[in-house]
Formats: C-alpha cells, sequence, structure tokens
C-alpha cells in the first residue's frame, strides 16, 4: 500500500554499490591511493560496487604486511594490486569467514557451501543437488530466502526472483571453502546438477556438470542427444560449441563426433584440421566392419567421410575430385541409405558442377538433392541445394526465376517453428541482396547486405561470410563509401586467409582489382590481376576450361589491360594499345565460347560489353555497336543494371547511340540515366552537353585556384576522386589543363 501511493523509499543492493566515479573519489580522497582509471573501472567490476571489497583492495595495496611482495611494494602499480586482489587477497578471505561465513548457522553454511558448485541457483536446482533430495524440498527454499533475506552477496538475475547468482567475490570463497572441507562431495553435488540441467532442457549446463564430475562419457553421450538435430537447422556454430565443450579424445573415440566435427570443420573453412578426424572415423569403420553383423551400414558411414572430403576440396578448388567423388557415392550408396546421404552427395555434385559450368548435370544433380532433402524433411540441405539452383538461374540471365528460388528459401525458413537458421537465411538474404544490387535498388541492396553479413558470419560457414563481405564492399563503392568498400574488403581478405582458403583469397584480389579500376587506379588494378591469376594457378587442381574463379579472375584482367588500354599513357603509342585490347579480346572470346555453349547468359552479356570495349580501342566502331547491341537484347529482360553500367565511363557514348532503338531504346536511356548520376562513371559525352552538379561544383573551386587536396578536404572525397572528375571535366569541354578550364568557367559562367 505503500509503495503503490508513493510514500515507501526502498533502498537495496543496486543502490548501494558505488559507482566508478565514486570509487575512484573513495581510493583518491578517502584512502589516499590515486589509481588509473582503467584499474579504478577493473576493481569496481570485480567487487561489483561493493564498499568493503573496494576498502579491502585499498588496505591490501597500503599493507606492508600483505602475503603478495609485489601488492606490499605496489608503489603506485595499479596492475599489481589487481593481479594479487583478484588472487585472492588474504585480507578478503579472513574478512569474509570471520564476518560472513562462520557467523551463519550450520545449515545456511552448508546450503552456501554446497550451492557453490553453481554459476547460477533456483530453488528446484538447490533442491536437486542437496543430498537427501526427497527431504529437501522446501528446504531449500527456505535456506534460498534466508539468504535473499540476509543479504549474503546473492544477486537476482530476473525481475520474478527465480534466478540468482553470487557475487563473484564470495562466490569464489566459498567455492574454496568447499574444495577445502568437502572434496568428496564434489563430484556427487555435479552429477546431481548435470542431471537436473537435462532433464530440465539446459543441455550445455548438464554437460559442463558431467565433465565436472569427471563423467566424460555422460558428457559425450549429452552432447550427442544435443546435437542430433541441429543439423537439421544448420546451426553450424551451435554444433562445433557443443562439440568443442569435450575433450578431444571424446570426439575422436565416436564415429558420428568424427564425422560430424569434420563437417563443422570443412563447412567452417578450417580444411587444415579436417584430416585427424577423417582419419579417426575410418578407424572406426575399420572396426565396425570387423563386427557380424556390423552396427549399421558400413557403406553409408564410409560415403559420409569421403562427402567431408569432397567438402574440402571444395574449398581448395579441386573440382574435379568433388565431382568424382560424390559420383561416386550415389552409385555405391545402398537402396537403404538415408535420403539425406543422398541429398548430400548429390549437393556435393552439383556444386562441383556448377563450379566448373557442366550446367546440365549442375541443374540434374541440385533437383534430385532438393527432392531427397524434402523426403528427409531437412530444411538446412534443401535450402543449401535450392540456393545453387538460384545461383544458376542468375548465371542463366533468370534474374525474376532466381528471386522466385530465394524467396522459396526464406519461406523454408520460416516454417522451422521459431528455429533459428543462419545458415540457409544467410544464403538467401544474400542471394537477395545480389540480385537488388544488379538492379540498383540502393537502399534495399544496402539492408539486404548488411543483414546477409550478420547472418553469414553467425552460420560459421566462412565461404558464404567472404562473399557476404565482397558484397558489402560492392554496395559501399556503388554509394560512394571508399572507406567502408576499403574496410569490408579487409574483412572479407581476413577471413579467407584465417581459414586458408585459396580460391577465396583468389577471390578478394580480383575484387580488389576491380575495385581499383573503378577508381581509375589502373597500374595497381593490373598488379592485383595478375596477383589474383597467380593465386590461382599456386591452387592445386584449379585449372580447367572452365571454372567460376577463373572466369572472375579472366575477365578481370581482361578489364585490367582495357584500362591501360584506354590511359593516356597508352594513347601515345597506338600499337601498345592495340596489343592490349588484342590480349584482353582474346580473353574475353574464350570465356564467351564457352559461356554461349552452356547457356550462361549473365557471362554472354559481361563478356559482350567487355568485347564492344575491345574494338572500340581497335578502331572498329561498327563490331563495337554489334557487340553492346547483343548485350544489350541479351541484359534487357532480366533488367540488368549494374552489369551495364559499371563499363558506363567506357562505352556511355556508344550507349547514347541506342537511345532511339526501337527493341532496347527504353532500356538504354534507363541505363545511361543511372551513368550519368553515378560517381565516378560518366560516359564519354562531347562537350556541348551539361556538366553534372558535382561536375559544375569542382569546376568552381578550380576555377577559384583550390588545388585538388583543398577540393578534396572541402567536398570530403578523396583526391583520387578529384582527379577522376578533373579529367571528365576536362574531356566534356575539350580542354587541356586546369587553367583552360578555368577560362571556359569564366567565359561561360558555369
Amino acid at each position: 500500500r505503500l509503495r503503490a501511493a508513493g510514500e515507501l523509499l526502498e533502498i537495496r543492493a543496486a543502490d548501494l554499490r558505488f559507482t566508478v566515479e565514486e570509487a575512484a573519489e573513495f581510493f583518491d580522497d578517502t584512502m589516499g591511493l590515486p589509481l588509473p582509471a582503467d584499474t579504478i573501472s577493473l576493481l569496481d567490476r570485480h567487487t561489483e560496487g561493493w564498499i568493503a571489497g573496494l576498502q579491502l583492495a585499498a588496505l591490501a595495496g597500503r599493507s606492508p604486511l600483505a602475503a603478495e611482495p609485489e601488492v606490499a611494494s605496489w608503489g603506485g602499480n595499479g596492475s599489481a594490486l589487481l593481479a594479487g586482489f583478484e588472487r585472492g587477497h588474504a585480507f578478503v578471505f579472513d574478512y569474509l569467514a570471520a564476518e560472513v561465513l562462520d557467523r551463519q548457522p550450520q545449515a545456511i553454511r552448508r546450503f552456501l557451501l554446497l550451492t557453490s558448485v553453481l554459476d547460477r541457483l533456483c530453488r528446484p536446482l538447490c533442491e536437486a543437488i542437496l543430498e537427501n533430495g526427497a527431504r529437501a524440498a522446501g528446504v531449500s527454499q527456505a535456506a534460498l530466502q534466508d539468504v535473499v533475506d540476509r543479504g549474503l552477496f546473492l544477486v537476482p538475475l530476473d525481475e520474478e526472483g527465480r534466478w540468482f547468482r553470487y557475487h563473484h567475490l564470495f562466490h569464489g570463497f566459498i567455492r574454496r571453502q568447499l574444495e577445502e572441507r568437502h572434496a568428496d562431495e564434489l563430484p556427487a553435488l555435479h552429477t546431481r546438477a548435470s542431471d537436473w540441467y537435462e532433464a530440465n532442457g539446459y543441455m550445455e549446463q548438464a554437460i559442463r556438470h558431467a565433465l565436472a564430475a569427471g563423467d566424460v562419457a555422460r558428457a559425450a553421450d549429452l552432447a550427442g542427444r544435443a546435437i542430433s538435430g541441429f543439423f537439421l537447422h544448420g546451426k553450424v556454430t551451435t554444433i562445433r560449441r557443443y562439440l568443442e565443450l569435450l575433450p578431444e579424445e571424446a570426439i575422436l573415440e565416436r564415429l558420428n563426433f568424427c564425422i560430424g566435427y569434420g563437417w563443422v570443420l570443412a563447412i567452417g573453412g578450417e580444411v587444415q584440421r579436417v584430416e585427424k578426424y577423417l582419419q579417426a572415423g575410418e578407424q572406426h569403420l575399420a572396426r565396425f566392419e570387423q563386427e557380424l553383423p556390423a552396427p549399421f551400414d558400413i557403406e553409408v558411414g564410409r560415403s559420409h567421410l569421403s562427402l567431408v572430403r569432397a567438402n574440402v576440396a571444395l574449398r581448395h578448388g579441386e573440382y574435379a575430385a568433388m565431382a568424382e567423388t560424390s559420383r561416386r557415392a550415389l552409385a555405391t550408396l545402398p537402396e537403404s541409405a538415408p535420403p539425406a546421404i543422398r541429398c548430400i552427395a548429390a549437393y556435393s555434385l552439383g556444386q562441383a558442377c556448377l563450379a566448373t559450368g557442366e550446367v546440365e548435370e549442375a541443374q540434374q544433380a541440385l533437383q534430385q538433392a532438393v527432392g531427397h532433402g524434402e523426403t528427409a524433411g531437412h530444411r538446412y540441405l534443401t535450402g543449401s541445394a535450392l540456393f545453387l539452383l538460384a545461383e544458376l538461374r542468375r548465371r542463366q540471365g533468370q534474374l525474376l526465376a532466381a528471386k522466385v528460388v530465394y524467396k522459396r528459401m526464406l519461406q523454408l525458413a520460416e516454417e522451422s517453428a521459431g528455429e533459428e537458421e543462419p545458415a540457409m537465411l544467410g544464403a538467401a538474404v544474400l542471394g537477395l541482396a545480389t540480385l537488388a544490387h544488379e538492379w540498383n535498388r540502393l537502399e534495399e541492396m544496402g539492408e539486404l547486405a548488411a543483414r546477409a553479413v550478420s547472418l553469414c558470419e553467425a552460420s560459421g560457414e566462412a565461404v558464404s561470410a567472404v562473399h557476404a563481405h565482397l558484397l558489402m564492399a560492392r554496395v559501399y563503392r556503388t554509394q560512394g563509401h571508399f572507406e567502408q568498400m576499403a574496410s569490408s574488403m579487409q574483412e572479407a581478405q581476413a577471413i579467407a586467409h584465417r581459414h586458408q582458403l585459396p580460391v577465396e583469397i583468389a577471390r578478394v584480389t580480383a575484387w580488389q582489382a576491380r575495385h581499383a579500376l573503378y577508381l581509375q587506379n589502373t597500374t595497381t588494378a593490373m598488379a592485383l590481376a595478375r596477383q589474383a591469376a597467380a593465386e590461382l594457378e599456386r591452387v592445386n587442381g584449379a585449372r580447367f576450361p572452365y571454372s567460376a574463379p577463373e572466369e572472375l579472375v579472366g575477365l578481370t584482367v581482361a578489364r585490367a589491360l582495357l584500362a591501360q588500354g584506354s590511359s593516356e599513357a597508352a594513347e601515345a603509342a597506338q600499337a601498345a594499345q592495340a596489343a592490349q585490347a588484342a590480349q584482353a579480346l582474346a580473353i574475353v572470346e574464350r570465356w564467351q565460347r564457352f559461356a554461349r555453349k552452356r547457356g550462361l547468359t549473365a557471362v554472354v552479356v559481361e563478356t559482350s560489353l567487355l568485347q564492344a570495349r575491345a574494338h572500340l580501342l581497335l578502331g572498329d566502331a561498327h563490331a563495337a555497336r554489334r557487340c553492346l547491341a547483343e548485350a544489350l537484347m541479351l541484359a534487357e529482360p532480366g533488367r540488368y543494371a549494374r552489369l551495364v553500367v559499371e563499363e558506363g565511363a567506357a562505352i556511355g557514348g556508344l550507349l547514347r547511340e541506342f537511345v532511339q532503338h526501337k527493341a532496347v531504346g527504353a532500356y538504354a536511356r534507363r541505363l545511361l540515366e543511372i551513368i550519368e548520376a553515378e560517381c565516378p562513371g560518366a560516359p564519354d559525352v562531347d562537350h556541348a552537353e551539361p556538366l553534372t552538379p558535382r561536375q559544375r561544383e569542382i569546376l568552381e573551386l578550380v576555377a577559384s585556384g583550390l588545388s585538388n587536396h583543398e577540393i578534396a578536404e572541402r567536398l570530403v572525397i578523396s583526391d583520387e576522386t578529384v582527379r577522376w572528375h578533373t579529367k571528365q571535366i576536362y574531356r566534356r569541354l575539350d580542354v587541356r589543363n586546369r587553367t583552360e578550364a578555368a577560362a571556359y568557367a569564366r567565359e561561360f559562367k558555369l
């Protein structure tokens, strides 16, 4: 009644705790011990603002009788004081023993000691771990309430007062007292705690207490039961967390753990660690094969191990080995094999064939994988196969069909009855973000890409995380945020190197080259393109007539050659320009022939655009128009934007000729509008055409006498961007230098 009327003043533990500022004032003014701010913050957090603990810490630092030599002579060294205090200074223990624990009734003392094995407490859990559990019912509730009422360093964890924990200092003290006085009871206490946690669905805590009790076999059984359904939902990181609670020997002793942990490591990109667990799995199979009858289908187990190896081969770019292993698994699996293992085999085959451009076999395998996954009720595997099918549709130029499949993945994830599906969700969102980027839906692509990064990192799939960061970098580039772009590229590179993924390392380097080309750093771009080619060359088994990584790298090299061929230095040497254009054309035509044969329309569009650029450099405008016309005719049904726009600076003038084209005129006009609004990337036009607003702004600053660096600082852009703009201004105005540009601006009042 008083509380409801606002007439009750309640002062609780939280109100009495010292803040960091109060603790600093206490040490400085009261105790005469000025300490560094970080030391005070750590002490305050360690004592949880408990003033007696803070005072004892100060006494520990000042007393010449302190047990720890480095504390007694701390001489202003806050880290030494903290180190001694954290190890449990005698002042703290003496105080707690004399003033707290020894003054409690025997029943409370025993309750405190026995429950110190718990990191958090509730009434049913306390009842479960006390001896004579049936008679203890109600006793622990009374004891727990008594401890709360006495304020014995118990911290509530919820508003209902169901869960508590002990103050860190007090907990450490009573745990040590338990170990010293009742060490023989510890295994039983941990076992009873493990039983309670298991019965109530807290499997991670159950495993930890089983291990603390010394029962590794029980902990392994608990872990096996806990993770049995996680792969169904793609919870790779959760599987890993549970298995890594166990000692390594416990993982190696069980075939299902060897297979499961091998999958986790392979998917997570840690392929260097996989072989140990695969070899242990093979030893288990060899032993089981001697048993008659065998406890399970040996061939199914062997297929599991070989498919893990296929996944490792994928990370190394060994697509032929991956495809062969997957085909052999599909051919040798018995009729009784679970549909899930058939799904994995078909998915692996589809993945390998997609990477090498074997489109028909990839499509058949992936459709089989979807069917087997649905039969098994395995959403994660089904979703993974759907993702590759969507990627295939995207490569075939069927962007709307790809979107339908990505949406199907999202629906599949939503049907998981609240189960988290980070891997499937991450893949679906990554796919939708890629489409939004291609369609130039700037706001949507930014939101989706950021979500894809978060989900792919949470999924524990390293390759997906690399791809998500690469896409995020492209988003930042489109938005003109070049520092964030560089940061995303660095993160992608770090993940690829940390997990030793050579194919992804080459992929990241290729995209670094493309970003350098976008910023017109042609020398850097060529060096990076060559580096990417060398990195891919070092990957064993990566040389194929076609592979997706080699296509990316090859067309990046071609782009770098074309950029060098159109540079000012190349213009002064027509023979060198022609040679570079011809070299680029040869690379591009090789990929186009293959793409036409396989029906990869997206690749045909890209290579046709590059052909148009090459022919322009070679002075063959008729061939350039023919190639651009084909690119536009193929790209228009899918409403491609970025693929064309990002070539706009080189083919913008030629693209303008198609504005009146009967079939693609409206499409060409829309692309030109995007190109004109972009920075950098505006098309070449004659000097009579007005400058863009940004170019007008920069020209005014040039006319006022500012240097490039001063302009960059004023407009908050990079020096490189200013240089790019001034070059475009010179071309538009048909001037040769800053002096002529400034004169033009004054004359025409631009």
